[in-house]
């Protein structure tokens, strides 16, 4: 291996270091050409005198590795990323409520948060209902009222945590998680939140969907809700890992050889 590949592998492999992996690359440029001037002056081919230097240096890989281990850049990122896939599938989360509160407006809640069919209230179950929701006109339709209401709130609230969490990632990345180091690694978020929000479409939105489709509508709202809004979560995210794939192979490969 010559010094130019060894720096060109080292240099794909130090993404995210900053100032510190520049300086890094340029001790060992600088250390492996004045061992290959050495060599050449005892009588060795420059080639020979490359290939020498950059053997006993070692594998430009583990050489990477060892820095962004020093300064941070193997886990941090995890954090980062981690922080701020959290915050979207929380503010997702939100948004689904959103809709579910549209879909009960709309359609009824009883559509979004009916009990199917075969569900029967004791006395003091539909008194509590009625309680709590007095515009039902029966226990099925205060209770449909009741869970809407769980639904629509408790969904909001995650989406409102999510939000706050966003910005104070935000302002983290200016403040204390300053630099490179701490960068979001954005291709393996997006990568990692199309899966997961295509999955979360399959099984919240396919079973709902084909039930009021070919049976009944009573509850099926809330599912609805739910996969739609993870659906253009994943195609959103698919298309953000899709226009930085050449980032994402990097960090693949970062990671693979860490």
């Amino acid at each position: 291996m010559s010094i130019d590949e060894f720096l060109d592998v080292a240099f794909a492999h130090l993404a995210g270091t900053g100032a510190v992996g520049r300086r890094a690359l340029l001790e060992a440029e600088d250390h492996l050409r004045q061992a290959t001037a050495a060599a050449t002056e005892r009588g060795a081919t420059r080639e020979q005198a490359e290939a020498d230097a950059v053997a006993k240096f070692g594998d430009p890989v583990v050489f990477a590795r060892r820095i962004g281990r020093a300064h941070g850049t193997g886990w941090a990122p995890l954090v980062t990323g981690a922080w701020a896939l959290g915050a979207i599938m929380a503010v997702a989360v939100g948004l689904a409520g959103a809709v579910a509160e549209i879909l009960g407006d709309t359609l009824g809640p009883v559509f979004v948060a009916g009990d199917r069919y075969g569900v029967t209230y004791r006395a003091w179950r539909c008194a509590e209902y009625l309680r709590y929701a007095p515009r039902g006109s029966s226990c099925s339709a205060a209770a449909a009222l009741h869970h809407w209401g769980e639904i629509v709130e408790g969904r909001v609230a995650v989406g409102v945590l999510g939000l706050l969490a966003a910005l104070l990632l935000a302002v983290a990345r200016r403040t204390t998680l300053k630099g490179p180091t701490w960068h979001v690694p954005w291709p393996l978020v997006a990568t990692t939140g199309a899966i997961a929000f295509g999955v979360a479409a399959v099984v919240r939105g396919l079973p709902d969907g084909a039930t009021a489709l070919l049976s009944t509508t009573t509850g099926t709202g809330a599912g609805i809700a739910d996969g739609a809004i993870a659906a253009v979560f994943a195609i959103g995210l698919l298309a953000v890992a899709a226009a930085r794939r050449n980032s994402l192979l990097a960090a693949l490969s970062t990671s693979a050889a860490s």
